[in-house]
Formats: C-alpha cells, structure tokens, sequence
C-alpha cells in the first residue's frame, strides 16, 4: 500500500477547519496550542473519513492531535498567513517513507522575505515562537532599505547567503521579461546553473544544517520569493528527515499555489513572452 503524504490535512475554512483523512476509518480529533502534546479535555469527537470542526481558539494557531486505528498524527494548515508573505509554511507534517513517523510540526519554517509581513502583522510571526532566522538572500536582494528583514522578538538573526558573490545576477525578472523571449530563455539557464552551484558549493546549506542539528529551532529560513533557494534547502531537509521523493516534489510545487495571484498577474502583463509557442 501506498504511503500517504499526510496522514491528515487541515484547511481553514470562513467558519472553522476542515480535516481529511488518508486512510479509511473513525478518527478521534483533540487540539491544542501547542503541536507536541494535547489534553484530552481538548476532544473535538469521533469523525470518519472527513470532519468540519469550529476553530476552538480563534486568533490563534492550533494543531489537531488524532488518533486513529492506534496511529498518532499531528495535522494544521501548512500556509500561515502573516501580512503580505504569499510563501510562508511549515515544513512539518509529512509522513516519512516507511510510513511510521511524521515531521515534527513548529520546528522549521520557510518563507518568502520578512519586510512583506508589515509591521503590524508581525505578531502573528512573533507567536510562531522563532529563535533564529536565516536569510539565504545575497546583496544583489537588496534595492532598498525596506527589502531588509524587521527585527523579530526573541529571534537571532544570520546572513547565509546561498549564491556566492560571483553568482549576482545582471539581470531582474521584470526587465527579463521585458527585453524579449530569448533574452528571458538565457537567464533561465543562468538560473538553472546556480541552482547545481550551490547544491555542491554552499557553506550557508552546511551552516543551516548546523544549526538545525544543534536544535536551535524554532528556526525559519527564507530568501527572496520563498520558492529557488529556499525550495532547494527545503527539499534537502526534508530528503535528510527521510520523506519520500514525491513528496518532496510536492511541497517545492506547492509555491506554485501559495503565489498563484502573483504569477498570474505577471502571465496577464508579460503573455506574449512566457507562454509556450
């Protein structure tokens, strides 16, 4: 039988969450704050196959802890909104490749850049409990002030970045798009070739790795757009935790969906260039 990638997914809904199950069966559903224990006062009841439950602490973001057939699962929306960052997630929740353990949820965090939070949301990233950040941009990342990451409370922040110097960039998505077809297919290739640079050349994936090892999570590391390097570093990790190839396409895939309104807006500007002939 197949390993499911999940054995639960949660999805917010306007009145709640809706939870799925993977397997066939009654589940038994507790939440809680916190992702790594549960009161059993917490019951939200039995369900079977799929449940609608109200959000029991509005405000706040809450794990569900389910019990099924004598398995343990930890499930919770993998998107977490915060201001204007369209890539936020967690990286945890994904079920390993023999099918007995999950990704601890609330340990590791990826991300687009911090500045689109906005002050005022950066609460909701403060609750996320963060002790360190690593930002995998380089100094080409930087047009102004206002692309530097907000100081977060309670977080120490590093400066990993995951292109070496040499590899800056002459060129922005924008104006590629805008020179001509040929011109964006070249730095396509240039783009795919730092991505094979940095994979075998990279002391910010060593040092990221380090850090994690040593356990100073809850840890988030992010670059630009949340989707290049920080896909790459995610898909790594997560090989490194054991979860199946498939899944790990899954999740690097998912930026696509967490950035629709994004790419969709740069389809209707720029058509003509990017679509296929």
């Amino acid at each position: 039988m197949a390993i499911p990638r999940e054995e639960f997914t949660a999805d917010r809904m306007p009145d709640g969450y809706a939870l799925t199950a993977s397997r066939p069966g009654a589940f038994r559903v507790y939440w809680a704050p916190p992702p790594d224990a549960f009161c059993d006062d917490n019951d939200l009841g039995a369900f079977e196959g799929a449940a609608s439950v109200a959000d029991p602490f509005p405000g706040r973001r809450v794990f569900f802890h389910i019990l099924q057939d004598g398995r343990y699962s930890v499930t919770t929306p993998r998107s977490i909104p915060a201001g204007g960052m369209r890539n936020l997630r967690d990286v945890g929740g994904y079920t390993t490749a023999d099918g007995a353990q999950f990704v601890r949820y609330g340990r590791v965090y990826r991300s687009d850049m911090l500045c689109l939070c906005g002050e005022e949301h950066l609460p909701s990233l403060e609750a996320l409990g963060i002790r360190r950040i690593v930002d995998l941009r380089s100094s080409f990342d930087f047009h102004d002030p206002d692309t530097y990451d907000p100081p977060l409370r309670g977080a120490a922040h590093e400066f990993l970045p995951m292109y070496g110097e040499q590899q800056s960039f002459n060129f922005t998505l924008d104006e590629a798009l805008r020179e001509s077809r040929e011109r964006l297919e070249e730095c396509y290739g240039v783009v795919s070739e730092s991505y094979v640079d940095c994979l075998f050349d990279s002391d910010a994936l060593r040092r990221l790795f380090r850090r994690l090892a040593d356990g100073e999570t809850p840890l988030l590391f992010h670059c630009y757009a949340g989707k290049d390097r920080t896909g790459i570093a995610a898909a790594l990790l997560l090989r490194l935790l054991g979860v199946p190839r498939e899944t790990i396409l899954y999740d690097y895939m998912l930026t696509r969906e967490t950035r629709k309104a994004f790419s969709d807006g740069k389809i209707a500007e720029y058509g003509d260039l990017i679509r296929d002939e």
